[in-house]
Order: structure tokens, then sequence, then C-alpha cells
């Protein structure tokens, strides 16, 4: 298997919509902690937690599960999909007032 494999023309050739539709279906089972955020650059595929965010999934136990979703991806889709974690901002009280940022 390469470095980087390319999508599959079948892959390719489906729809944002039907793309987001399938990855949807196989990550967001009853009971999941991930919600798809978006699927760019036909594989691309960003992910949040949904699990409340006082009692969130340790650092390692995430990075785990989240190469766990990307080989589930990759075995049942296409070779091409990536997942990552949508980025979230600082919500540190202090660090947030010293920058004028209001929350």
């Amino acid at each position: 298997m390469p470095y980087n494999p390319r999508p599959s023309t079948e892959w390719a050739s489906l729809s944002d919509h039907e793309r987001f539709d399938k990855i949807t279906y196989i990550i967001c089972g009853p009971g999941s902690q991930w919600n798809v955020v978006a699927v760019r650059e036909v594989s691309h595929v960003i992910l949040e937690e949904s699990c409340h965010p006082k009692n969130p999934m340790s650092i390692a136990k995430r990075g785990n599960c989240l190469m766990d979703i990307e080989r589930i991806l990759r075995n049942h889709l296409d070779q091409s999909i990536e997942v990552f974690l949508e980025p979230q901002g600082d919500m540190n009280k202090l660090r947030v007032k010293l920058r004028g940022v209001k929350v």
C-alpha cells in the first residue's frame, strides 16, 4: 500500500453528500462518542468528540480511537481516508481574559 494512496475512482465519483452519509453511517451508531463535522477534499474526515465537555476522553484514548476509526473507514470505504479531530479554541479562563476574548 502506498504511503498516500489516491482515492479510488468509485469513491471519488460519489457526491460530497453521499460520502458524508456513508462515513456517518459507519461512525455515528447508537452510543457513539463521535460526530462527523465535515468531509473535505474527498478523503479528509473531520470529527468532533460528542461526549460531555466536562468529562472528555483522555488524550491517549482519543488518539487510539481516531486511529481505529481511520482503519475501519479505510477497510470499509476507501484506502485514502484520513481522520482529523476538529480543532477547539482555548477555553482557559485566564488566557481568554489576557487576550481580551469574550466567551
